[in-house]
């Protein structure tokens, strides 16, 4: 239970009183990827502690989706959400610590996996929200560096709804960093994305102590994905042969998204981890 030694500080750190959050941007997102391991398949018991981790989140008046994803192959826990700023993302921790905290004192034998946590760098180096979030086992910090404008709606405050967007995180290890010829080619995605209205968001982030890029894509649905992935072929080859090694790829959503990915994607796009949806919610949808 080392991860409950690390979680447990961080939740009595939360207590804060709670800052005012500014108007929802979400063109300045702050998005986090934590993975935990379990010993074998979560029992119900603690598939209880999932559902409730969502349902304390339903208040957070600035998170743009938080979803729980649990691995087909493995017994990899994912819990993927985006603020869009420092005080939501505050908020947000603060309304699921103690939710978190009875999912790691039911889940034994839980190992942690580290968090990715992405971003502009002005939110990420924030002294607020470092105070809290120093304290996390393994924090990994990837900059943002470009992306396209995002497709989605006006974030309804008033309500949640069922989580149905699908996710792709994809991370790639530049041996001689982001050279101009790498900055080309995440270019030309960008360019490419521009034209995508299912895609909501597509960003490029880069943690430069690793020199590993990261690619955060938010999908309406898997036929958006696709289409996306094969106007891209072709740059997408070249950034990770000529420029990079691909390191992995997560893909996530409902399981009916993903199944109907999955044929498709070992025939194009290699090695990826699936991760179909367990509970969630999205405040936003993706402009047609």
């Amino acid at each position: 239970m080392m991860f409950a030694l690390y979680l447990f500080p961080l939740v009595s750190a939360l207590k804060l009183q709670r800052e005012q959050i500014p108007e929802t941007n979400l063109d300045t997102m702050l998005s986090a990827n934590m993975g935990v391991s379990l010993p074998q398949a979560p029992s119900d018991a603690v598939l209880s502690t999932y559902r409730h981790i969502i349902e304390t989140c339903i208040p957070d008046y600035d998170t743009v989706y938080i979803g729980i994803y649990l691995s087909e192959v493995d017994s990899t826990v994912k819990i993927k959400h985006i603020q869009t700023s420092v005080e939501g993302h505050i908020e947000h921790m603060d309304n699921s610590g103690t939710a978190v905290g009875l999912m790691v004192a039911a889940s034994e034998g839980i190992q942690s996996l580290g968090s990715d946590l992405g971003g502009p760098e002005s939110m990420l180096y924030d002294p607020k929200l470092n105070a809290i979030l120093d304290k996390m086992p393994s924090r990994r910090d990837y900059v943002y560096q470009s992306g396209k404008k995002h497709r989605f709606t006006a974030m309804n405050h008033g309500e949640v709804a069922n989580l149905t967007l699908v996710m792709l995180d994809r991370y790639i290890r530049l041996p001689s960093g982001l050279t101009p010829e790498v900055k080309q080619i995440t270019d030309q995605f960008i360019s490419l994305a521009e034209t995508m209205p299912t895609q909501g968001d597509f960003a490029i982030l880069y943690r430069a102590d690793e020199q590993t890029l990261a690619f955060r894509e938010i999908y309406k649905d898997a036929d958006s994905v696709e289409k996306f992935r094969e106007r891209t072929q072709t740059i997408w080859n070249a950034l990770t042969t000529d420029h990079g090694t691909l390191l992995r790829q997560e893909v996530a959503g409902p399981s009916q998204e993903l199944q109907a990915l999955k044929d498709w994607w070992s025939d194009h796009e290699g090695a990826a981890q699936f991760f179909p949806l367990y509970d969630g919610f999205q405040r936003v949808q993706v402009q047609n």
